[in-house]
C-alpha cells in the first residue's frame, strides 16, 4: 500500500482543527498564511489532496527512544505533537507526500523519523516521504519541490538530500544547530509560563515544548545512527560505538525537567545556572 492509500484510507472529514480530503476543497472553505501557495498546488493538480493536524505517535519502546531517554515526552497526552500539514497525490503508479513542518526543518526532520520508525503508520512507505520546513521565505522552495516529485524528476530520497545540504552541512552542524534551538525555545517557553497562572495554558505550553524537544533529540539521534559515512570513516563499523556517539550528541540538546516547567521560579533558575 502506498502512501496515498494509506492517508486516503483515514476517511474524509472537515472540522475546524482536522481536514483530509482535496486540496481545492480546503481552499473553498478556509483560509490560511499559505493559501497563495496551496492554490498553486491545486492548479497544477486537482486532484491532490491535504492531511492536516496529522497526529504524530512514536513508539516509546523503541530503541532509538529509548536511547533518546527522554522521559518527559511520556508525560505528553496524545494528540499534541502534531504535522500542520502532509500534501499527497497520486500519479500514474507513483504515490508522494510532502510532511510540512512550520518550526524547523530539524523538526521536520523528526517528525519523519518518528512516522517512519518501526510499527509505525509510514514505517513501509518511507521512501514515498519528504519532510519539508515551511515558512513565507520558503514558500517557493516547496512549491518547486513539489513540481519536481510531481513531474518525477527525482526521488523522493533525492530531494531530501537536497534539502539536508540546504539546511544542514553536516551532523556537527546539525547538532549545534539542534542546541541552539532547544536553547532558544525553552528561553521562550519559560518566559511565556512564567506570564499565565492559567493551569490549562501552562499545560499547553509545556506539552507543546517537551514535544519540540523531543523531535529535535529524535532527528539528532537517528540522522547520527543512519549515517553511514560517520559509521564507516569515525567508528569503524563499530554500530555500538555510533550508538554511544549519537545518544552523546543528542544528550547534548539542552532539557528543563518537566517538574521545573510547573514551577517557573525553579525553571529560571535552572537556566540561569
Amino acid at each position: 500500500m502506498g502512501i496515498f492509500d494509506v492517508l486516503y484510507d483515514f476517511g474524509e472529514y472537515d472540522y475546524s482543527s482536522y481536514y483530509n480530503g482535496l486540496l481545492t476543497d480546503y481552499l473553498a472553505s478556509h483560509q490560511d498564511r499559505f493559501t497563495d501557495l496551496f492554490t498553486q498546488i491545486a492548479e497544477i493538480d486537482g486532484k491532490v489532496r491535504l492531511y492536516t493536524n496529522f497526529e504524530i505517535k512514536s513508539n516509546l519502546e523503541a530503541l532509538a527512544n529509548k536511547k533518546i531517554g527522554y522521559r518527559d515526552i511520556a508525560k505528553v497526552p496524545s494528540g499534541v505533537m502534531k504535522a500542520p500539514y502532509i500534501l499527497y497525490w497520486k500519479k500514474d503508479e507513483e504515490q508522494r507526500a510532502i510532511l510540512i513542518n512550520l518550526d524547523s526543518y530539524i523538526e521536520a526532520k523528526g517528525m519523519y523519523y518518528c512516522l517512519t520508525e518501526v510499527g509505525n503508520v509510514f514505517e513501509k512507505q518511507r521512501l514515498e516521504l519528504l519532510a519539508m520546513y515551511l515558512d513565507e521565505d520558503s514558500q517557493n522552495s516547496l512549491l518547486s519541490c513539489f513540481r519536481t516529485l510531481y513531474e518525477n524528476k527525482k526521488t523522493v530520497g533525492a530531494m531530501q538530500r537536497k534539502y539536508d545540504g540546504q539546511y544542514i552541512a553536516n551532523m556537527e552542524e546539525m547538532k549545534e544547530l539542534a542546541v541552539e534551538e532547544s536553547g532558544k525555545l525553552f528561553d521562550q517557553l519559560i518566559a511565556d509560563l512564567a506570564e499565565t497562572d492559567d493551569k490549562e495554558v501552562k499545560a499547553r505550553l509545556i506539552y507543546r515544548g517537551v514535544s519540540r524537544i523531543f523531535l529535535l533529540k529524535k532527528a539528532v539521534y537517528v540522522s547520527y545512527m543512519t549515517n553511514k559515512s560517520l559509521l564507516v570513516e569515525r567508528h569503524g563499523e563499530n554500530v555500538v560505538e555510533q550508538r554511544r556517539f549519537a545518544k552523546a550528541y543528542a544528550d547534548e540538546i539542552r532539557i528543563v525537567p518537566f517538574y521545573q516547567l510547573w514551577n517557573p521560579d525553579a525553571a529560571k533558575a535552572e537556566n540561569e545556572e
